[in-house]
């Protein structure tokens, strides 16, 4: 018969039991709340970094750097002068090239001129030829009925033969002037319209000896010193707008079911600890091994299946850069992506441009037009 000792610690046994059992049920009871409610709906990965727009500053001439306002580190406004290239050359191109336009329009205009002088010439040379043919018609009338000499006749024959070659050769030299002188648009011809567009040239050089920020921003990767050469399409400076960042993170195939544009997304920051507030607003077409420069080859018959992961856009929300400070790009970042809540993310096409060398076409033609004045000879 069992002693009360060992009845007491089957009852024990048992309750402990039932309160593992119990225990475990409500686990799987949490468990299952949590991923109906809360783990089904929030994907979650940590293969995630900060990203942003690195905007390379290059030279557009050639030169010695002159001044440098800026250094690793530097905060600088969209606009900002960042570095001027020494302009001596430039200034001298941009007087020679006024120079230049100025003698085309003399050319120009001399060329009209002769165009009219080769015009009268040809008049003058069919007067003539209408005189030496009446005297030509008359001498051989004269010769026929023996009342003028043959020497006198010949005179008159190689006279009218003479006017003849003369009128033709002045009607060449009028075509050939009008050729040189096609237009009667000075802006338009070929020899106006290259200088012009020389000046024009000279003018933009000038003005790119001054270097300045495309995009407001952060510079890093500086690149250049004071006194050094630089070139044409030379790498000066990086600047990053801290503002206007984004996360790219890399999800797992299996876990893109149900992530779409517009889903709202928590990320936290490993750089600060802080959490910020996105939205999903891009899907990759290919995953991250797809697109990478060399991409894996399966047909060699030594596939094994990996998970692929496929990059998704997150912006982050300007508010929460704003109130929890920005984010270096590259550095780490934790995403979790609620697939049940969407906003409407409307399509906008991209553009962003920069216009610091455009001339002012209409200060440009007006200092055009007082070259072309001064030389016109008017």
């Amino acid at each position: 018969m069992e002693t009360n000792n060992q009845i007491k610690n089957k009852k024990i046994a048992k309750k402990k039991i039932g309160i593992f059992l119990f225990l475990c049920a409500i686990l799987a009871l949490l468990y299952f709340l949590y991923w109906n409610f809360y783990g089904k709906s929030h994907i979650e990965t940590e293969d995630s970094y900060v990203n942003g727009n690195q905007t390379t500053v290059t030279s557009q001439i050639s030169g010695p750097i002159k001044n440098i306002y800026f250094n690793n580190t530097t905060v600088v406004k969209r606009g900002q002068l960042l570095a001027t290239i020494d302009d001596t050359n430039y200034k001298i191109s941009l007087a020679l090239a006024e120079a230049n336009l100025g003698k085309a329009v003399k050319d120009y205009y001399s060329l009209q001129l002769n165009l009219e002088k080769s015009k009268n010439d040809v008049l003058v040379k069919e007067n003539n030829l209408i005189k030496t043919t009446a005297d030509y018609h008359r001498a051989l009338k004269a010769f026929k009925n023996g009342i003028l000499s043959k020497e006198k006749y010949q005179t008159a024959l190689n006279l009218y033969k003479n006017s003849q070659i003369a009128l033709a050769l002045s009607k060449q030299n009028m075509e050939t002037a009008k050729l040189t002188s096609s237009s009667q648009d000075i802006y338009s011809h070929p020899i106006v319209k290259s200088a012009i567009e020389k000046y024009k040239n000279a003018t933009l050089n000038l003005m790119r000896t001054k270097i300045y920020a495309p995009v407001e921003g952060t510079i890093t990767k500086k690149a250049v010193e004071l006194g050094q050469e630089v070139q044409t399409g030379q790498n000066l400076v990086t600047v990053i707008n801290l503002n206007n960042i984004w996360v790219d993170a890399n999800f797992k195939e299996t876990q893109m079911k149900n992530i779409k544009i517009g889903n709202e997304v928590t990320l936290k920051s490993d750089y600060n600890g802080k959490e910020y507030k996105g939205v999903v607003t891009g899907i990759s077409p290919g995953s991250g091994s797809a697109l990478s420069l060399l991409p894996a080859q399966n047909a060699t018959g030594n596939w094994i299946k990996i998970v692929q992961r496929v990059p998704v856009r997150v912006e982050i929300e300007k508010t929460s850069l704003e109130n929890n400070g920005t984010i270096p790009v590259g550095t780490s970042i934790t995403t979790t992506i609620n697939t049940n809540k969407n906003e409407n993310i409307e399509k906008q096409a991209y553009m962003n441009e920069t216009n610091f060398y455009k001339i002012n076409n209409n200060t440009f033609m007006d200092k055009v037009n007082q070259i072309i004045k001064m030389n016109s000879g008017k």
